[in-house]
C-alpha cells in the first residue's frame, strides 16, 4: 500500500509539473495572439494608407 502512494503522489507531481507547462505555453500563445491582432491592425492601417494613395480601394 506504501508503494502505491507513492506512485501516486509521482503521478501528481507529474501532473502538476505538466499543468504548470501547459500554463505558460496558454500565456506564450495569448502573447502571441495579442502580438498577431497588433499587426494585423498595422496592415489595415497601411492598406488604407495605401488605398488613399493609388486613389481607392481597388483590388485587382
Amino acid at each position: 500500500m506504501p508503494e502505491m502512494i507513492g506512485k501516486v503522489q509521482d503521478l501528481l507531481e507529474q501532473l502538476e509539473s505538466k499543468n504548470g507547462k501547459i500554463a505558460e505555453l496558454t500565456s506564450q500563445v495569448e502573447s502571441q495572439s495579442h502580438t498577431i491582432d497588433a499587426l494585423t491592425q498595422q496592415v489595415g492601417q497601411m492598406q488604407r494608407q495605401i488605398n488613399k494613395l493609388t486613389g481607392g480601394n481597388k483590388h485587382e
